[in-house]
């Protein structure tokens, strides 16, 4: 939490979208009999400054849009309809994620950090 409270409840809403469909995945996983294994997630990386989080968050996005599209593509191999809905659901929040993080670096790059971030800090109303 560095003051800017715009951002922090953009990402707290992403990050309870994201727990939300880890949590739809892991219910599938059971129904159908697995073992969902949180063990070999990636490691969670925090940027030292906004700029550097929303560049990492948004190669995160990217990396597991990509993962997303595999395991889509797999799922209409194997004719698996119901896992492949859900996968697609979380791609389209993928999508929208990251094309928000994209939009906030292009702003930061045409208006610069300093003026970004001004527009982040909770005005008094």
């Amino acid at each position: 939490q560095w003051g800017y409270e715009r951002l922090y409840h953009k990402f707290r809403e992403m990050s309870i979208e994201e727990m939300r469909d880890v949590e739809r995945l892991m219910e599938h996983v059971l129904y159908l009999e697995g073992l969902p294994n949180l063990q070999r997630l990636g490691r969670v990386e925090v940027g030292e400054s906004v700029e550097e989080d929303l560049r990492l968050n948004l190669q995160q996005e990217v990396a597991s849009a990509e993962t997303l599209q595999a395991a889509v593509a797999h799922c209409g191999q194997e004719q698996d309809f119901a896992t492949r809905g859900i996968l697609e659901q979380m791609m389209i929040h993928q999508a929208g994620d990251i094309d928000w993080l994209e939009t906030q670096l292009e702003t930061i790059a045409q208006i610069g950090i300093e003026e970004y971030l001004g527009h982040q800090i909770k005005k008094e109303e």
